[in-house]
């Protein structure tokens, strides 16, 4: 099974070697690349909003402790 690692380090050497078992994998790198690229990109926007939810409760909890209930609220 192939890493998805090794196949980021180096595209061009795995297809090489698939072709040489008679199977023209290039669309499927290419469409393995892009996908782990698109799942990159998602991974980092829930972790930008996991840490936004992380700073507004912090902020919230920080509100109602000082007693700005109507404020923390909103």
């Amino acid at each position: 099974m192939l890493q998805l690692s090794a196949i980021r380090e180096n595209p061009e050497d795995i297809i090489k070697r698939l072709a040489i078992k008679n199977f023209d994998g290039k669309e499927i790198i290419i469409s393995i690349l892009s996908l782990d690229d698109k799942r990159k990109e998602t991974q980092k926007k829930l972790d930008d909003n996991l840490a936004l939810g992380n700073l507004l409760a912090k902020e919230i909890g920080i509100l109602f402790k000082s007693g700005k209930k109507e404020e923390a609220n909103q």
